[in-house]
């Protein structure tokens, strides 16, 4: 498996490769990263494939044990103040977030077991 490959690794080369200055090679890297960041953080998709770094994957038993401590917290009985109804909010909206990834991962490992029995048969 390869290593992880960082932002500051990537600037010089970038940098070499393109023949440009490396403060603009360091904002087209620090763009890439922040709008893979982004799609990270939103977690529409469970695999995100990066060109040339690879495919980034959400972990199902990770996951699964992220909603398992928010549904704790939200079953919680904290004093019902504004600021804790925030909170919860929030763990709402995340937990509504995971489960949606947790179902999409769920259905391309499916899909995914299917294909390789389907081959097995042949």
């Amino acid at each position: 498996m390869a290593k992880p490959r960082k932002a500051k690794e990537l600037i010089p080369k970038t940098a070499a490769d393109c023949k440009v200055s490396e403060e603009l090679a360091s904002d087209v890297v620090d763009f890439f990263y922040s709008e893979l960041s982004v799609k990270l953080e939103s977690m529409e998709d469970p695999i995100i494939k990066v060109p040339i770094l690879g495919s980034m994957r959400l972990h199902g038993f990770k996951l699964g044990k992220s909603v398992e401590r928010l549904e704790r917290n939200l079953n919680d009985k904290d004093a019902e103040n504004f600021k804790s109804m925030k909170r919860r909010q929030r763990f709402k909206d995340r937990l509504a977030q995971q489960i949606e990834a947790l179902k999409k991962l769920k259905d391309i490992e499916d899909e995914r077991d299917r294909r390789k029995k389907d081959l097995g048969k042949s």
